[in-house]
């Protein structure tokens, strides 16, 4: 009995460490993200598209086959979760995101814990949200498949920083590397450009136990890192081999991702990608100090991390952030695949304080300060149910849409609206909304669209503008084409203006004549 007393303390702690950030995550989210109870809805287009992707693919769709988007096929499969707790709202996206949370804040405790006590590490962890939800990295909302990339990210940094904190290179633990491979191979289901944060890490591991020699343990840790990147990415591959949609797997998600990028190395790249870098890091000028006090305190500090552990770190940071930035686009949600490198900064922080003697009271008092906080830099409260009291645009046109017995609609040359997100509808046809590309570099989308207005294929059409096309690329006449085929087949049902995230628009419901 004496024996397993401390293993159920131990147990006891943990849990409810556990629970503690959970509660925690699902508080601060209650106000900060739209996709909780407190807002009439999540507006971002984008949240809405990979909703209707998961709505579709538990409804017998094919992603990419029969329904367009862009992203990985598992951030569909959460979103599907989330569909299968409330079907037509964001309650389950936001249960989703909490647990995906309370994740990230667990495993930055437990890195932290590496080197401060466990007060100091848990006043850390909870001031992450203060970095990662304010209003200029999540201005969209939430939604976002770099909130989960992040919690990935978060797991391997606790083990990477636990890892090399050895003083000498030491074996890896195999299944260690497994836990690495299952991340990153998710992670490369999800969106894959912040992959690169493993190579940095892995390489250095990898390259230190063939140093010393360790042939042995280097075949077993490669072994168990493809077994672990298998396990994440077989299900996958044997799903869309079954629907046979391997050749749509990789159109869409490897080639169309490519259109967004110049890969190519020229003046103009680098200076768009030196323009973004300094955008971002001026917009978050905390982590971006953060960021420096981290790779200062770990890198150039010795005795930290052993010198194979400030070459990954390093190496880490530094094509993470190319690899996310380089395209010159730095859209405000990237930034959180980047945040995870708050966290040897935050533990640098706490070794200024670790001394001090920090007592229940101010625990308790720091916890509800960070908090305030936290809602006050996210600012998305103005947008809420106590705020907003007049009925949105889209509830209006879900009351109108619902009238009818099956409804079908379509995003005409805009991006998914939600509005088929408040009606429960499951996407009725492949191009339901139209991606934030060119029309010169991906025709198709509205090319298809035209079709579907010109041939009365759905009852109802949703319009928001300025619309994508407008904004982002030439369509050599075809919207005015669509335009008149719209008012020649459809009548306005319903109009209002909405300010969504950044500008107005006027959106439009049309009706099936």
């Amino acid at each position: 009995m004496e024996h397993n007393l401390p293993g159920k303390v131990r147990f006891s702690k943990t849990a409810l460490t556990i629970s503690f950030f959970l509660a925690y995550s699902f508080a601060v989210l209650f106000f900060c993200t739209k996709s909780s109870p407190f807002f009439h809805m999540n507006d971002w287009p984008d949240a809405n598209a990979y909703f209707s992707m998961g709505k579709g693919m538990f409804n017998g769709l094919v992603p990419y086959r029969d329904i367009f988007d862009h992203k990985g096929p598992l951030l569909y499969f959460l979103n599907g979760l989330a569909y299968l707790i409330s079907d037509n709202n964001f309650y389950g996206v936001y249960i989703m995101q909490s647990i995906s949370l309370s994740v990230v804040l667990y495993f930055s405790y437990k890195a932290i814990n590496l080197y401060a006590t466990k007060k100091a590490s848990l006043l850390a962890a909870v001031s992450i949200p203060v970095f990662m939800l304010n209003s200029p990295v999540y201005i969209s909302g939430g939604g976002s498949p770099e909130e989960y990339i992040l919690a990935f990210q978060a797991v391997s940094m606790y083990f990477f920083l636990r890892y090399f904190k050895k003083p000498a290179l030491e074996g890896h633990e195999p299944r260690v590397m497994f836990i690495h491979g299952l991340m990153s191979g998710c992670v490369l289901m999800l969106k894959y450009t912040p992959l690169v944060f493993w190579v940095g890490f892995d390489f250095f591991i990898f390259a230190g136990l063939l140093v010393r020699g360790m042939y042995k343990n280097f075949l077993k840790n490669l072994l168990t890192l493809i077994l672990g990147v298998a396990a994440a990415l077989l299900p996958w591959l044997v799903y869309f081999r079954i629907t046979d949609s391997i050749k749509d797997l990789y159109e869409v998600y490897f080639r169309f991702n490519s259109l967004y990028a110049d890969l190519g190395i020229s003046l103009p790249v680098l200076k768009g990608f030196i323009k973004a870098l300094i955008k971002v890091n001026t917009n978050n000028a905390a982590s971006f100090l953060l960021f420096l006090t981290g790779l200062v305190w770990f890198v150039f500090l010795k005795g930290r991390i052993n010198a194979a552990g400030r070459l990954g770190l390093l190496s880490s940071f530094g094509i993470t952030f190319a690899a996310v930035y380089f395209s010159g686009m730095s859209f405000s949600y990237y930034f959180l695949t980047v945040i995870v490198f708050i966290i040897p900064g935050l533990t640098a922080a706490c070794m200024l304080i670790d001394k001090l003697e920090i007592k229940k009271l101010l625990l308790v008092c720091f916890v509800c300060m960070v908090l305030a906080l936290t809602i006050q830099a996210n600012g998305l409260y103005k947008y809420s149910r106590i705020y907003v009291r007049d009925q949105m645009a889209q509830q209006k046109f879900a009351d109108i849409i619902n009238r009818e017995e099956n409804p079908t609609l379509v995003n005409l040359i805009t991006q998914d609206l939600g509005i088929s997100t408040l009606c429960g509808t499951v996407p009725d046809v492949k191009y339901f909304y139209i991606p934030f590309v060119s029309y010169e570099k991906y025709p198709q989308a509205v090319d298809s669209q035209y079709g579907y207005i010109k041939n009365r294929k759905v009852k109802f059409v949703i319009t928001r503008t300025p619309s994508v096309i407008s904004v982002h690329g030439s369509s050599k006449g075809l919207e005015k084409r669509i335009m008149e085929e719209l008012n020649r087949n459809y009548t306005l049902a319903a109009s209002q203006d909405q300010y969504c995230i950044a500008g107005w628009f006027r959106y439009e419901l049309y009706r099936l004549k």
